[in-house]
């Protein structure tokens, strides 16, 4: 699930906390200040989420289909097809009847079990493992298991989410395989496993924008792309998901 994980209660007082949290949940932050639990509902009267812990609302929404998770459950999802197949049942309902069994959950009601941990990380033309990741020090220890400077305690377990699992072994370096894709050597390159060249905005078309203003910028190539540098981001993803863990070099598949 994207990040801000249980360990921080997620219930904290400041609101701008609140958009990290989805992408905290897989590395595990843990509480930088001890803060009150506070309730999560609306001025206009209770809604589903009223009264839960940050980490508790998002995997409830997660459940309901309100936010985005993946991993989304606590299975391979190559492999509900061919199980729904076997069982003779659509995936829709396959899904369903393993859900309302308990025979499967959601991945971001366990975020720490093995399971459900992400596996390769793919990260194009972004500074995660930087400017761009908010506690950055829980990506290093919990994602890439790396060095680190976190010193924060773990939070107290009055703080706690209630519904989403709480391990205390916090699990590090949950990731296999880091690949940055991009046309800078920006601090996620040089925690990277594998580093791809992108092209930039003046060898692709592409459309640009941000959070911080309403515009949105349109870009035609004044150049094409130089030797290997792939024009969009659809050809580069192949290129390490058929290379890692096999004795053969990754540029085999390098696209031309």
């Amino acid at each position: 699930m994207a990040a801000g994980r249980v360990r921080a209660g997620l219930a904290t007082a400041d609101p701008t906390d609140d958009r990290y949290v989805v992408l905290l949940l897989a590395h595990r932050p843990v509480a930088l200040r001890a803060v009150r639990r506070r309730r999560v509902g609306q001025p206009a009267g209770p809604w589903p989420v009223s009264g839960k812990a940050m980490a508790d609302a998002l995997a409830q929404s997660a459940r309901l289909g309100w936010a985005p998770s993946f991993p989304t459950f606590d299975r391979n999802p190559l492999d509900l097809a061919d199980a729904a197949a076997a069982a003779g049942k659509s995936v829709a309902d396959y899904v369903i009847d393993e859900l309302r069994s308990g025979r499967m959950c959601f991945a971001g009601e366990d975020p720490d079990n093995p399971v459900n941990f992400p596996r390769v990380l793919t990260v194009w033309r972004a500074n995660l493992l930087g400017s761009s990741g908010k506690g950055m020090e829980y990506f290093m220890r919990h994602l890439l298991g790396t060095h680190n400077a976190v010193r924060a305690n773990e939070t107290p377990e009055a703080l706690r989410p209630a519904e989403v699992r709480w391990r205390d072994e916090a699990p590090q370096g949950k990731l296999d395989l880091a690949v940055a894709i991009d046309f800078r050597m920006t601090s996620t390159c040089t925690y990277s496993d594998i580093v791809l060249p992108a092209a930039t905005w003046y060898e692709k078309y592409d459309i640009s924008t941000t959070d911080m203003h309403p515009f949105v910028h349109s870009f035609n190539p004044a150049i094409p792309p130089r030797g290997r540098l792939a024009p969009t981001s659809t050809r580069s993803p192949p290129l390490p998901a058929t290379s890692p863990g096999w004795p053969q070099s990754i540029w085999a598949h390098a696209p031309t």
